[in-house]
């Protein structure tokens, strides 16, 4: 199983690009891939960059993806206040 935590902090360059494509495409189908993110789905595309591997990437993502989207304060800030 693959984890990215917290994806899309920066946009990527173009061999952190070719290498999360990479990635992907080994992991597609065959293994498990949990990735969080702050980013809403459509931003990711500009984090990523270079629209053809974007596409390329979300399509491998998203297509076999059970997506689960969070709503609310962060729990950092929740569990601060006490």
């Amino acid at each position: 199983m693959l984890i990215q935590d917290d994806f899309g902090l920066q946009p990527l360059d173009n061999g952190s690009r070719m290498h999360l494509m990479d990635i992907i495409e080994d992991q597609y189908g065959k293994k498990s891939t949990l990735i969080t993110s702050q980013l809403p789905v459509k931003d990711r595309y500009d984090v990523i960059g270079k629209e053809t591997i974007a596409g390329a990437v979300m399509n491998r993502i998203t297509h076999l993806a059970v997506r689960i989207e969070l709503h609310g304060e962060s729990i950092r800030k929740i569990c601060g206040k006490k």
